[in-house]
C-alpha cells in the first residue's frame, strides 16, 4: 500500500496548491498543478488495473474523503458561483421566495447588499431547484451572515452527497459483477473533485441521486428510483434527457407509473415557490440565458465560424449569387439566431431516437451506453460547456468501457485560459486542442471495439 499512500499524498499536494494558493487568474500554475494531478490519476488507475496495486475499498473510501477534506476551509478559486447559491439561501432563510425577486430589486437589504458586488448575472431570476435552493437556506440559517461558515457548509453538503455517491457506486458494481476498483475512476477524477469539492458546482446532488436510481433500477425497486430520479431533477433539470430512456427500458405500464411519480415529485415540490408570473420570469431568464451565453461549444462554434463568420462573407458579395433572390434573401437571414433555434431541436430528436430505437430493456450494457451517449450528444450540440457540466459523463463512464470522458475531463480544464490576468476571453486553439484531442481519442476507441469485436466472432 506504499504506492498508494505515496499517490494519495502528491495529490493532496497539488489539490492544496488549487485550493489555498493558486488563483483562477494564474492559468500557467493552475492547469500546471492541475495536469500533475491528471498524471498521477492515471497512472494510480493504470496501477490499479495490471492489479501492481491492491485495491481495498475501505482505505480507497478514507482517501476519497482525505482529499475531498482537503478543500473545506477553502474559498472557491477558480468559480464564483458559489456566491448565488449564499444569496438565495438567506433569501430562503429569511421567508423570501427566492425565484421571485432580481437581485437588483433587492439589493438593498443589509443581509443581502454586502453580496450583491460579488454574484454574476445579477439581471437574471435564479434557475437553481428546489433542493439546491433548500440546502443554501440550510446554510444560511445555521451560520446566519457568515460567509466563510455558509462556504464550509456548502463543502459539508458536498462531502456527504459524494461519500454517498461512492457507496451506491459499489452496490451498483457488485449488481452488475464489476470489480469495485472502477469506482476509482470517478471518486479520484481531478475535474470532479476540484469542481464539485473545490468550486462547489451543483451537479454533486443530481449526481449522487441519479446514481441512487440506478441502483434501484436494477434492484427493480422502481417506485424508490423514481423518487430518486425526481431528486436528482429537482437538483439540476438535466436529467430529464433520460426520462424516455428510462421509459423505454421499462415499457409502458412500469414506464407511465415510474414516469408519473417523477413528474408528479417535480411539480409538487418546485409549487410552494411557484405562481404562473413566476414560471413566466423563470422562463423569460431561462431564455435569456440560453440566448445571450456562449462559452466552449463544439458544434454550434464550428458552424458559427466556418460558416457564418468565415464563408458567409465571401457568399454573400460573389457575383454569381446577383440576382437570385432566394439566396439573396437566405443571406439576409439572422443564421445566429436560427442555429440557436435548431440546434435543440435536434438535440432533442438525437436524444428520443437514442431513448426508443432497440431493446434498452433487455441488455444494461446497451442501456449504461446510451445514458453516456445522451448526455454527449446533448453536450456537443450546447452552446454553453463549463468544465463542471460533464461531471456526471464521469459518472455514466464508469459504466461503460468508453474512456474518451476521462481524456475530456483533463482537457476541458484548459478553457480556464480564458479567464487568464483577470480578463475574459476565449482561446480558439484550446477549443480546437480539446475537442480535436476528444474527437480522435473517441475514434481510436470505437475502432478498438469494433476490432475486438471482429476477433471474437472469429
Amino acid at each position: 500500500m506504499k504506492q498508494t499512500y505515496l499517490f494519495a499524498t502528491l495529490s493532496a499536494i497539488g489539490y492544496s496548491l488549487i485550493a489555498y494558493v493558486i488563483p483562477r487568474e494564474q492559468f500557467g500554475l493552475f492547469f500546471t498543478a492541475y495536469a500533475a494531478l491528471f498524471f498521477i490519476y492515471i497512472y494510480w488507475w493504470r496501477q490499479l488495473q495490471q492489479e501492481k496495486i491492491n485495491f481495498d475499498t475501505k482505505t480507497y473510501f478514507y482517501l476519497s474523503i482525505a482529499l475531498r477534506a482537503i478543500f473545506i476551509l477553502a474559498m472557491p478559486m477558480l468559480s464564483d458561483d458559489f456566491w448565488r447559491y449564499i444569496w438565495d439561501g438567506r433569501l430562503l432563510a429569511n421567508g423570501l421566495n427566492p425565484y421571485e425577486y432580481l437581485p437588483t430589486a433587492v439589493n438593498d437589504i443589509p443581509y443581502l447588499s454586502p453580496l450583491f458586488d460579488k454574484i454574476n448575472s445579477p439581471k437574471f431570476y435564479t434557475v437553481y431547484p428546489p433542493i439546491m435552493q433548500l440546502l443554501g437556506g440550510i446554510g444560511a440559517f445555521v451560520v446566519g451572515n457568515n460567509i466563510w461558515g455558509h462556504v464550509m457548509v456548502f463543502h459539508l453538503f458536498v462531502l456527504l452527497f459524494e461519500l454517498g455517491t461512492f457507496r451506491v457506486l459499489i452496490r451498483i458494481f457488485e449488481k452488475l459483477k464489476i470489480k469495485p476498483k472502477r469506482v476509482f475512476l470517478y471518486a479520484f477524477n481531478p475535474l470532479v473533485i476540484v469542481e464539485l469539492m473545490g468550486n462547489l458546482h451543483t451537479e454533486y446532488v443530481m449526481i449522487f441521486f441519479m446514481a441512487l436510481a440506478v441502483y434501484w433500477l436494477l434492484d427493480e425497486r422502481y417506485t424508490w428510483s423514481a423518487l430518486a430520479f425526481a431528486a436528482a431533477v429537482l437538483a439540476k433539470l438535466i436529467p430529464l434527457l433520460l426520462l424516455p430512456l428510462f421509459f423505454n427500458r421499462l415499457r409502458w405500464t412500469k414506464g407511465i407509473h415510474y414516469g408519473t411519480i417523477v413528474t408528479g415529485m417535480t411539480i409538487l415540490c418546485y409549487f410552494p415557490f411557484i405562481d404562473l408570473e413566476l414560471l413566466y420570469k423563470i422562463k423569460s431568464a431561462a431564455t435569456l440565458y440560453f440566448a445571450h451565453f456562449e462559452f466552449n461549444a463544439s458544434i454550434y462554434y464550428a458552424l458559427r465560424y466556418f460558416v457564418f463568420d468565415e464563408y458567409w462573407v465571401w457568399w454573400e458579395y460573389h457575383d454569381s449569387f446577383r440576382g437570385i433572390s432566394w439566396i439573396e434573401e437566405g443571406l439576409k437571414l439572422e443564421w445566429y439566431v436560427i442555429i440557436r433555434k435548431v440546434l435543440p431541436i435536434i438535440d432533442v430528436l438525437l436524444i428520443l431516437g437514442m431513448s426508443f430505437i432497440g431493446k434498452i430493456g433487455s441488455s444494461n450494457k446497451v442501456f449504461f451506453s446510451r445514458i453516456l451517449w445522451i448526455y454527449t450528444i446533448h453536450f456537443l450540440l450546447a452552446t454553453t460547456i463549463h468544465p463542471w457540466y460533464i461531471t456526471p459523463l464521469i459518472l455514466f463512464t464508469v459504466w461503460t468501457n468508453r474512456r474518451f470522458v476521462i481524456l475530456w475531463s483533463w482537457l476541458i480544464a484548459m478553457t480556464y485560459i480564458s479567464y487568464h490576468m483577470g480578463g475574459f476571453e476565449e482561446q480558439t486553439w484550446v477549443i480546437l486542442l480539446e475537442y480535436l484531442l476528444v474527437l480522435l481519442f473517441f475514434c481510436q476507441e470505437k475502432f478498438e471495439i469494433i476490432k475486438l469485436s471482429k476477433k471474437n466472432e472469429t
